[in-house]
């Protein structure tokens, strides 16, 4: 049986369940919306993969019924996360499914090597999708017997090659009609020789074959004003993921990145997000996803993340 046959099948014994919920969490989509950023908020779909895997149109109904206006989905390349980053559905399929919530898709996850993204790209364009988006660079991640480690920048040389690997990743993905974008975790805000990895990198890399992902979450565990660089760096960011950061939570060692624990939704944390919604729509940086790698209740956490961040008020 398609693993599709089997979630369109859980919907008969759990969207009851997943309506029932949206009322309870009291969603609405009916909401003011004054910005570009507040009125397209996005999510991630990574952050609610538990619940997809039970009831994928349920969840996206619910989704939509929170007031999310788009999604990112992940998976794509090499399948790390999921076994099927279309859930069993044809990218022609997975399209109408989104267009009929409401949903748009800009760009979707992708881990894999060069090799990969042609076979990327042939989906992602199918369902309309503007970029593939790397969500780290396999150079910093360290695979031990244990299981895969996060050993982070080594050095300015390292950083280079990286930033040539990406502009040929780039060059690729143009080649197949596609944009290609680079998702930053906190390591590449480390000082090298005085000057941010970050900054080495979007020196080194071609403005017109790599654009940039910014995690502001992940930039404020590295102590990061994300606003700063998207003020600094006009044209570069195509998107950002909001997540929060609370340093007052414990960091786990039973995790790649010990620090995924203290990532928490948007509105539980430190970061100013009126400051980067502002920044954002005053450079035109269009997309922006909810996503929380590590939580429990991720609906529950997906709707007080829209709420909280739907009730901003900035200038822009």
């Amino acid at each position: 049986m398609k693993r599709r046959t089997c979630v369109k099948l859980g919907l008969l014994s759990t969207g009851a369940y997943l309506s029932g919920l949206g009322s309870i969490l009291g969603v609405s989509a009916n909401a003011d919306r004054e910005t570009s950023i507040q009125a397209n908020l996005g999510i991630e779909l990574y952050m609610v993969r538990s619940v997809l895997e039970q009831d994928f149109e349920g969840t996206l109904r619910l989704l939509a019924e929170i007031g999310y206006r788009e999604v990112e989905l992940f998976g794509f390349g090499q399948t790390i996360f999921v076994d099927d980053p279309l859930f069993g559905y044809s990218p022609r399929e997975m399209k109408q499914l989104l267009e009929g919530f409401g949903f748009g898709l800009h760009s979707v996850m992708y881990s894999g090597s060069a090799d990969d993204l042609a076979k990327a790209a042939v989906p992602a364009n199918e369902l309309g999708a503007s970029y593939l988006i790397e969500g780290m660079a396999g150079e910093f991640i360290e695979r031990r017997p244990e299981g895969p480690i996060v050993s982070g920048v080594t050095d300015i040389d390292q950083v280079k090659r990286i930033a040539d690997r990406l502009n040929m990743f780039g060059e690729k993905c143009k080649e197949n009609g596609i944009g290609f974008a680079y998702h930053n975790h906190h390591m590449e805000f480390v000082q090298l020789e005085g000057q941010p990895a970050y900054d080495i990198l979007l020196r080194n890399t071609d403005p017109e074959l790599v654009k940039m992902e910014l995690d502001v979450g992940w930039a404020k565990v590295a102590g990061v004003d994300s606003a700063s660089y998207i003020e600094r760096y006009p044209g570069r960011f195509i998107a950002c993921h909001f997540k929060d950061y609370d340093p007052g939570l414990p960091p786990s060692e039973n995790f790649p990145i010990p620090e995924m624990t203290q990532l928490v939704a948007p509105g539980d944390g430190t970061v100013d997000y009126a400051k980067i919604m502002a920044a954002m729509d005053r450079t035109g940086v269009a997309h922006a996803y909810v996503e929380v790698d590590v939580l429990t209740e991720p609906l529950e956490k997906a709707r007080r993340a829209f709420s909280y961040l739907r009730s901003l008020t900035y200038s822009v």
